[in-house]
């Protein structure tokens, strides 16, 4: 082992003895933090970012630690995609070069599905299960408008549209960031 694969880290408890921390497990934690906030997705670009190699990915996908969901997105420790992680791969993929600010982050009042905050850029995924009824219906349309009036472009797709014509979805969250630049 070199001295730059590794470093001290202590638990936050007191009198607790300093341990070893391979750069490979600092590693691993960032990503972990990452696909905790995507429903356990990454994109080759994020694991890039947190350290890794493709010689990294390359190991971490023979261990079956990563699993390859769409090209350049990988499913993080579970061979079986948790709920929403398959939307999340997809948009993910869509917006490859452009990946969101935010996922499920708080934007004025509301939780929002994807920010790209530079651009004022906020994409929904709306499943039919949750916002087929008047009152969805309505919420929706309060939420798009004070969003809006708070200077945000809100985009919708459904679940639907984001699995079976992700392409399209791309190209929409492409012109919409696009769109933005312009104002």
């Amino acid at each position: 082992m070199h001295a730059h694969d590794a470093q001290l880290a202590t638990d936050a408890s007191a009198g607790a003895e300093p341990r070893v921390v391979h750069g490979d497990e600092t590693g691993d934690r960032a990503i972990g933090g990452i696909a905790a906030r995507q429903h356990g997705v990454v994109t080759r670009a994020q694991l890039l970012s947190a350290g890794l190699g493709r010689g990294g990915i390359a190991h971490r996908l023979a261990e079956r630690r990563l699993h390859r969901l769409d090209r350049g997105v990988f499913l993080v420790g579970h061979a079986v995609a948790p709920p929403l992680a398959h939307e999340m791969a997809a948009v993910l993929a869509c917006a490859a070069g452009l990946p969101p600010d935010g996922v499920n982050v708080r934007v004025e009042r509301y939780e929002v599905d994807f920010l790209w905050r530079a651009a004022g850029v906020i994409v929904e995924v709306d499943g039919y299960a949750y916002h087929s009824t008047r009152a969805a219906f309505e919420r929706d349309r309060i939420r798009d408008a004070e969003l809006q009036a708070a200077g945000y472009q809100v985009t919708r797709v459904t679940w639907r549209q984001l699995i079976e014509t992700s392409e399209a979805v791309v190209a929409l969250i492409a012109k919409a960031l696009a769109s933005s630049a312009r104002r």
